[in-house]
């Protein structure tokens, strides 16, 4: 099931995307924090980036590869990896050479697209129903109060996270889920 491209995953994106076409340029593997700071450098006023921690990032570089993948392209988010093992968090048959794709593939033709397809999810995100504050922080409560037995404890570090992607149009459930999955190998 394709996950639900919320307007903080669209924004986000676009501000990460052209950091790793960078590092790809540059032969360069970056860390989240790495990869979240350049951006944050970047974009001292977007408040989305200035909000955005490690845990979370996933979703975003899903939605960099959910260009990428359909059209063949190298997956630029190989070039995130963990700081401990230098390898990318997802699992690549051979990340060196994923890696020496996205490298030597030639991003500046492909980067109008990129904005071309942003601008597509964008129109998609203003046909949902979105929600105010109050009626997320609730739907978020609910969810949480409901399910607070299978909820790892980290999970209330990250109320706002949840509470932006809700009033973005993301399902409450999946938003809950995408934090979890990138909580689990913490928790475990």
């Amino acid at each position: 099931m394709q996950r639900n491209i919320t307007p903080v995953d669209i924004e986000i994106a676009e501000l990460l995307y052209p950091v790793l076409v960078e590092a790809a340029r540059g032969g360069e593997k970056l860390t989240c924090l790495q990869l979240i700071d350049r951006a944050k450098q970047r974009h001292p006023d977007n408040a989305a980036i200035q909000k955005q921690v490690p845990v979370g990032l996933g979703r975003r570089l899903a939605t960099v590869r959910a260009f990428t993948a359909p059209l063949g392209y190298p997956d630029l988010t190989c070039l995130v990896v963990q700081p401990r093992t230098n390898l990318p968090a997802d699992v690549f048959p051979n990340p060196e050479a994923e890696q020496a794709k996205v490298a030597a593939f030639d991003w500046k033709n492909v980067e109008p697209a990129f904005f071309v397809q942003l601008g597509e999810w964008r129109k998609v995100n203003e046909r949902k129903a979105k929600c105010d504050r109050g009626t997320a922080v609730q739907i978020v409560w609910d969810y949480y109060s409901a399910n607070r037995a299978r909820m790892p404890s980290a999970i209330q570090q990250f109320r706002e996270l949840l509470i932006d992607e809700v009033m973005g149009g993301e399902d409450v459930e999946q938003a809950f889920a995408a934090i979890v999955s990138e909580l689990a190998p913490e928790v475990a």
